[in-house]
């Protein structure tokens, strides 16, 4: 039985055993946890707001790996078309990959799994930083030609609201952080349940139905490094949503009452290249209240989003 172990993200096929004519031999493989997750399901999304292809680690699946060792290896040299018969056999055992074929066939089930390791390397590991400032509407307007100095004076303001974070490159990572609010939204009537000390009985209860929200900042963000470990490309979504303390009510029929919900919310999803070590803005966004612009003729804040990663392994 000949072995092929991840080392540095390195595979090296160690022998094998060949039969009396030299053509089969069995071969094992130890696939890293980057291509293919021990433990775990998919990153999955927070409120559906990242798209586009998503990396190996995060939909890959046993039989997916399966079939792509198959696809790719097969050809007219080395015809195998199944798991188990017409060319070879392969299995997968916990992190291990058992395959029966020629050496040949094993090098080259070796050089693919190298291919997936580089293709989705997770170093290095990264500190990213994001800021959160309000700034005037005329304010932004320069923002996309400042200088680094202003961009990283702005991302220092006292007022910013401040995240930072690290990670592993490739690597989702989610922010939560706030309350939980319920409300009322609406009553679902319930017949043969009323009160039947009530001077008008209508034999007819009402049962609330509430839903709860996250008030506060979340969102997730994805960085991804190129290889010359200078510039990487930021996909993030992120959410601020804030309501009043008190709590609107609404009336109707007999008295009976449901919560009214103003939620002020910010949201922006994007993906850019930023440069390592240097301030860039992701985006601003205006701050909507109850009363609109055209209500109020006053001019709306915007959230300005600045973001920063640097290199910490």
């Amino acid at each position: 039985m000949g072995s092929a172990t991840a080392k540095t993200n390195t595979l090296q096929p160690m022998g094998g055993m060949i039969d009396g004519q030299g053509q089969m031999g069995g071969g094992m493989f130890r696939i890293p946890d980057n291509v293919l997750p021990q433990m775990g399901g998919g990153m999955g999304g927070m409120g559906g707001f990242v798209t586009g292809t998503m990396l190996l680690p995060q939909q890959m699946t046993r039989e997916a790996l399966k079939d792509i060792v198959l696809n790719h290896v097969n050809g007219p040299d080395a015809p195998w078309n199944e798991m188990v018969g017409s060319g070879g056999e392969l299995s997968l055992v916990g992190p291990l990959l058992i395959v029966t074929h020629t050496p040949e066939v094993h090098q080259r089930i070796a050089n693919l799994l190298e291919l997936l390791i580089d293709a989705d390397a997770t170093t290095p590991s990264i500190q990213l930083d994001i800021r959160f400032v309000q700034l005037e509407p005329s304010a932004t307007e320069s923002l996309t030609d400042a200088s680094s100095e202003k961009l990283k004076a702005i991302a220092a303001d006292d007022s910013a609201a401040r995240i930072t974070l690290r990670c592993d490159n490739h690597r989702a990572v989610e922010i939560a952080s706030g309350l939980k609010r319920s409300y009322i939204v609406s009553l679902t009537p319930v017949v043969g349940s009323s009160d039947l000390q009530s001077a008008f009985p209508t034999n007819v209860a009402y049962r609330p139905e509430t839903e709860t929200v996250l008030l506060g900042l979340f969102g997730k963000v994805i960085p991804d490094v190129d290889v010359s470990g200078e510039s990487a490309r930021i996909r993030m979504g992120i959410e601020m949503a804030s309501a009043p303390e008190e709590v609107l009510a609404t009336n109707f029929g007999n008295g009976q009452t449901t919560d009214r919900i103003e939620i002020e919310s910010a949201k922006l999803e994007t993906s850019i290249t930023v440069d390592a070590n240097e301030w860039t803005v992701a985006g601003t966004v205006a701050l909507t209240n109850a009363q609109s612009i055209v209500q109020t003729g006053e001019a709306l804040q915007h959230l300005t989003i600045l973001v920063h990663w640097k290199i910490v392994k």
